[in-house]
């Protein structure tokens, strides 16, 4: 099994119907879980793995955000410090009032 592109041509790939707008949370969220278990079906059917739960194992590393993903994320340092000095901030505000 070959898949590459985005959701929409993936979902389209699997004959996965979107149901509502492209970049809406709930729209998105739907069709990704629809990509994810045809690629499971697929992948049981065709003998890729040989148990419904070795799913996971053939997708870590592949898919961003499951198991240890070779994709790193170089911002996630700025975004914590952004988050702690707002956290901070709204913290002093609130206790000079």
């Amino acid at each position: 099994m070959f898949l590459n592109g985005g959701l929409s041509k993936v979902a389209k790939e699997l004959n996965v119907q979107r149901i509502g707008t492209m970049h809406q949370a709930g729209s998105d969220s739907i069709v990704t879980s629809g990509v994810f278990f045809s690629m499971k079906k697929i992948l049981v059917s065709q003998n890729y793995v040989s148990e419904p739960h070795e799913v996971e194992m053939f997708f870590n590393r592949v898919l961003y955000g499951l198991g240890n993903s070779t994709n790193e994320d170089v911002y996630i340092e700025d975004y914590k410090a952004i988050v702690a000095s707002n956290s901070a901030n709204t913290t002093n505000s609130g206790s000079s009032s």
